[in-house]
C-alpha cells in the first residue's frame, strides 16, 4: 500500500488514510528549517487566515483552530481534541452505527470508534465498531498495532479509563453541535446531465437518498445508480 509504515490507507481514519506532512512558506514571518510534531488539520485554513488577517469568524461552529502559533513556533496546537470521519464506510443507520466522529485525537493518544479497510484496503480488515474505544498511544506506536484497549471490556489501567472517558465527553460534545436536515438540497442538473436524475445535498440521510424534510426522493441520487 502507499502508507507504508502508517496503517491502512486512504479513505480509512487510521493513520494511514489521514497522516501527512505540510509545508508552509513565509519569508520574514517563518524561521527557515522550522519543523513541529503539531497535529494540524485542514480545517485550520479558515481560521488561521482569518486570524492573520483580522478578519472575524462567522457566527457559526468551526471545526478548525487558530494555528498561527504554530507557523511561527510560539505555541502548540490549540486543538484538544481532533475529530475524523470515514464517510459511509462507518456511518449511517444501514450500518448499524452511531453517526458522527469515526476517531478522536487527544494528544498523543487515538481512539477508534470504528475502523473500515478505506478506499485501498487491507488484509483480513473489516469495518467494525469499538466499546470501548480502541485506544493507541501514538507517540510509542504510530503504526497502531499495539491496542491500550480491548473491545467490549472496560479499561481498568487509571490513566487509560481517565483518557477514555474525556475522549467519550468530547465526543459527546462534539455530537451536539451536529444539526441534520437543516440544509436546502441544490436544483437539479441539466436533463442531460446523469441521465435526468436528481441528486440532493447532506441532508437526513444520504444513505437512503432523501431529501432534506426526511421524505424519501422520488428519483435515485447519481451514486445510488
Amino acid at each position: 500500500r502507499a502508507s507504508g509504515y502508517w496503517n491502512v490507507g486512504k479513505g480509512s481514519t487510521w493513520e494511514g488514510g489521514i497522516r501527512e506532512p505540510a509545508f508552509a512558506y513565509w519569508p520574514g514571518m517563518i524561521k527557515p528549517g522550522t519543523r513541529s510534531a503539531e497535529v494540524v488539520s485542514s480545517m485550520d485554513l479558515l481560521p488561521t487566515v482569518s486570524a492573520l488577517l483580522g478578519v472575524d469568524l462567522p457566527d457559526a461552529v468551526i471545526d478548525g483552530r487558530d494555528m498561527s502559533p504554530v507557523l511561527f513556533d510560539k505555541g502548540d496546537s490549540a486543538h484538544e481534541f481532533l475529530f475524523f470521519y470515514a464517510g459511509n464506510q462507518c456511518h449511517g443507520p444501514r450500518f448499524g452505527g452511531p453517526r458522527g466522529p469515526a476517531a478522536v485525537r487527544n494528544g498523543k493518544y487515538k481512539a477508534h470508534f470504528c475502523t473500515a479497510p478505506g478506499l485501498s484496503g487491507c488484509d483480513g480488515c473489516t469495518m467494525k465498531y469499538y466499546d470501548p474505544p480502541l485506544l493507541f498511544n501514538l507517540e510509542v506506536d504510530p503504526s497502531e498495532a499495539y491496542p491500550l484497549t480491548t473491545n467490549g471490556t472496560e479499561p481498568t489501567d487509571p490513566e487509560i479509563k481517565a483518557v477514555v472517558n474525556s475522549i467519550r465527553k468530547a465526543l459527546d460534545t462534539e455530537m451536539d453541535t451536529f444539526t441534520f436536515g437543516s440544509l436546502v438540497p441544490p436544483p437539479p442538473l441539466p436533463e442531460e446531465e446523469y441521465k435526468g436524475q436528481y441528486y440532493f445535498g447532506v441532508c437526513c440521510d444520504r444513505d437512503k437518498n432523501c431529501d432534506c424534510d426526511g421524505s424519501p426522493s422520488t428519483t435515485p441520487a447519481p451514486w445510488a445508480l
